[in-house]
């Protein structure tokens, strides 16, 4: 009996790099027909079968690691014998760490719960009055008028953390979504003004970090770490600035998007 072969294996159809997690594994099978497949970002998965078997699709998703980096994805199939085809690999470059927005559950519920909030439309009364054929008003009645809730996301930043040390700058942003829907992908961005009045253009870019998406009302705290950008010759005092949704992924970028804190760093 011949087995399935793996003809060609990609990721997002050959892409040298992505800025997210969630990627497209994409193949081409020939020989038999593949029902299953088994994807992973460590070989042993596959040389062991310790990983899932899933229904098997030309092209199927896959999460990515949240550190940025060369990536490395293995991919093998199986058809409905249990003959399976060799082990093919593919690699990505991951530009930005990413992170996952998972709503906070109780200490008994389960780490991968996400509860989500039913939205119950709001209702008004109006009263309309009849009148009689001679004109005369004889009487009024109450209708309950159904109105809808307005459906928004509302990311906002909480609360934050900076601190310099031998290695160079490491801190975090807790940002919320406040709003009734849940956020999908956006970045969040430290950056550093020289001086208070200094517009987003011409700051300093630290670090940029993607974010998966944020359920209502969640919270998530974004890492920040990197080596502190140089000043040229004279010292300079920067004022360090949190920037929600950077590339104005969920609403149009305003002021309201950022989050100036009182922490002041002198540059060289």
């Amino acid at each position: 009996l011949n087995g399935p072969v793996v003809k060609t294996f990609k990721i997002n159809n050959g892409a040298k790099s992505t800025d997210v997690a969630v990627v497209s594994l994409n193949s081409v099978v020939t020989g038999s027909t593949a029902v299953k497949y088994m994807a992973s970002d460590t070989r042993a998965d596959l040389d062991n079968n310790t990983g899932s078997w899933n229904d098997y699709k030309t092209s199927v998703t896959f999460t990515l690691s949240p550190a940025k980096g060369t990536k490395v994805v293995y991919f093998k199939v199986k058809n409905s014998d249990g003959l399976e085809s060799v082990v093919k690999s593919a690699t990505i470059n991951k530009t930005l760490d990413t992170i996952s927005g998972v709503k906070k559950t109780s200490a008994t519920a389960s780490a991968t719960t996400v509860a989500k909030a039913v939205l119950i439309p709001s209702s008004k009364k109006t009263t309309s009055s009849a009148t009689s054929a001679t004109g005369a008003t004889t009487g009024s009645a109450t209708t309950d008028v159904v109105t809808s809730p307005t459906l928004t996301v509302d990311l906002q930043a909480k609360d934050y953390a900076l601190a310099v040390t031998a290695d160079g700058l490491v801190g975090s942003l807790t940002v919320g979504n406040e709003g009734s829907v849940d956020a999908g992908a956006f970045h969040v961005a430290l950056y550093f003004w020289t001086d208070a009045t200094t517009c987003l253009a011409d700051a300093i870019l630290v670090q940029e970090v993607a974010v998966d998406g944020l359920v209502a009302g969640a919270e998530i705290t974004v890492p920040f770490e990197g080596v502190l950008p140089g000043a040229g010759d004279n010292s300079v005092v920067v004022y360090p600035v949190f920037a929600v949704d950077s590339q104005s992924e969920i609403t149009e970028f305003d002021a309201s998007h950022l989050l100036s804190t009182d922490t002041l760093f002198t540059v060289k």
